[in-house]
């Protein structure tokens, strides 16, 4: 009675020790069908005795194909681990990259606040306005000049 789970094959990465074991086992069981076979050169306690190794070997074989399961399982978590840690590495250097940006773009924010601050005529400082004088870069141009008064005759 050899169950098809104890056929599949081994996972990658599984120890090669459970692979010979579970050929062992496969050849232990193949051994008694064959003796089972030629039963009629076998005495029915010699039956018995073959039929109770048969029994074993399946029962150890299912055993080993629950023990393969569950390294697959354990080997599976592994490597989903593996993934997991790459993605938060990833992730974590993504992060790095954009909290730089981030301080660059305050940065850049900040100058243009402080070049802003320092053109206006007043500026907001501990909630008081205070007003600037405002520095002319280019001279003023000067009013243009009052008309010539008119001679009045007498």
């Amino acid at each position: 009675m050899a169950l098809s789970r104890s056929d599949q094959p081994l996972p990658p990465g599984a120890p090669a020790g459970l692979a010979v074991e579970e050929a062992g086992v496969k050849a232990r069981i193949a051994a008694c069908e064959k003796l089972l076979k030629e039963s009629k050169s076998l005495t029915p306690q010699r039956i018995d005795q073959v039929e109770s190794a048969k029994t074993a070997a399946e029962i150890e074989l299912v055993g080993l194909a629950a023990k393969r399961d569950a390294m697959q399982q354990l080997l599976d978590k592994v490597r989903e681990r593996g993934k997991l840690e790459a993605e938060i590495t990833r992730l974590r250097r993504e992060n790095d990259d954009r909290s730089t940006q981030i301080r660059a773009v305050e940065a850049g924010a900040a100058a243009c606040k402080l070049a802003v601050d320092e053109k206006l005529p007043f500026a907001q400082v501990d909630g008081k306005i205070r007003i600037r004088r405002i520095r002319w870069v280019e001279p003023p141009v000067p009013p243009p000049a009052p008309p010539p008064a008119k001679a009045t005759a007498k």
